[in-house]
């Protein structure tokens, strides 16, 4: 497990205003909870002190822990688990989270420490797949030349190892990729979302990464300049924040889905492996009540599939939640150990 080490609101927030260079920050949380008592047939959208919904706080997204990318092809055109179905994952759940290594043989965290090091055990949403279009929660027939991409293993496999860009990038402490940084993991499944008159800040606990949305219609970076979390330009359409990212790095090509999954079952045939330069990615955030954000990102990548697809996920208010720096890459070895690993094995060939 990464090292970690707490770091301070105030340093965030000081780190936002240097960023952002647009005045002062509204306080985390500010307006965003209705009064005690409120229920959510009276809840009102709140609105930030110039008039923009208010999405600040700290949000996360483990109540989607266990819901698999790819909808099991059993559930048909079904988004939800009826009681039943729902009862098997929650007990699937529970016998995860024990921290006896027998019953957790082969599963999530055997062998990796005690199972309070993780997040993804509660398993609370009934949706079938984070998919939601094409109707049947499965990924769209690649193209010809999506056929051709095969996913960055690196740490997920046993090796030989060449060199760094065996690795994706996610085993390199640089980025989780859009939209999968969103998908919860084992642990620092947590988004701040600050926002002033001009931009949207949303820091990602995992990886320590940070993404500005302007807004207000700013010019775009030229094509030829790729970055690694896409180039965002945000607005509002009623209460809702439609963000278009162009300019992705084709070097975020062949990144996973959280731990190759993010769920109980296996990623289907088709294997979402990231895509990169010829994405456009479009994600349309909501606030649907006082402590929910419904988060949807639609891949249009005519390059990798024949069509668009489209993922959404909950994310919950959590004003308790501590969020830690994720000091990667002074704890990570895994690198460096895997290349000395496979120069050893290369001499004892020789």
């Amino acid at each position: 497990m990464k090292r970690r080490v707490v770091i301070a609101l105030s340093t965030i927030v000081s780190w936002t205003v240097v960023t952002l260079l647009v005045g002062s920050p509204v306080p985390v949380g500010g307006q965003a909870t209705p009064a005690a008592g409120q229920t959510a047939a009276k809840w009102v959208h709140p609105k930030t002190p110039w008039g923009h919904p208010d999405l600040q706080g700290i949000w996360t997204s483990n109540g989607m822990a266990g819901v698999p990318l790819e909808r099991p092809k059993e559930f048909g055109t079904r988004s939800t688990l009826n009681d039943q179905e729902m009862a098997e994952r929650v007990k699937r759940g529970e016998l995860l989270a024990k921290d006896d290594k027998e019953s957790r043989q082969g599963q999530v965290g055997n062998e990796q420490g005690p199972t309070h090091w993780y997040e993804w055990f509660g398993r609370a949403s009934r949706a079938t797949s984070l998919i939601i279009d094409p109707p049947d929660g499965q990924l769209p027939p690649p193209t010809p030349e999506g056929k051709k991409l095969r996913p960055t293993m690196g740490t997920f496999r046993p090796g030989p190892y060449d060199d760094p860009e065996d690795f994706n990038a996610w085993d390199r402490c640089i980025t989780r990729g859009m939209p999968l940084a969103f998908i919860p993991t084992a642990y620092n499944n947590a988004y701040r979302i600050v926002q002033t008159p001009n931009d949207v800040l949303i820091h990602f606990e995992l990886l320590h990464t940070s993404r500005v949305v302007p807004l207000g219609g700013r010019s775009r970076l030229d094509s030829r300049l790729g970055t690694w979390e896409g180039d965002s330009r945000g607005r509002w359409e009623g209460n809702t924040l439609v963000v278009e990212a162009t300019n992705f790095s084709d070097k975020i090509k062949g990144t996973l889905p959280a731990n190759g999954s993010s769920s109980e079952f296996s990623v289907g045939g088709n294997l979402f492996t990231g895509t990169g330069a010829t994405m456009r990615l479009i994600e349309r955030f909501t606030r649907v009540g006082p402590d929910m954000i419904r988060y949807e990102a639609t891949v249009d990548d005519k390059v990798m599939y024949t069509r668009p697809w489209t993922m959404a996920l909950d994310l919950s208010r959590d004003d308790n939640y501590m969020m830690y720096e994720y000091a990667c890459h002074e704890g990570n070895r895994a690198i460096e150990n895997s290349l000395r690993g496979s120069r050893a094995e290369d001499k004892q060939k020789k």
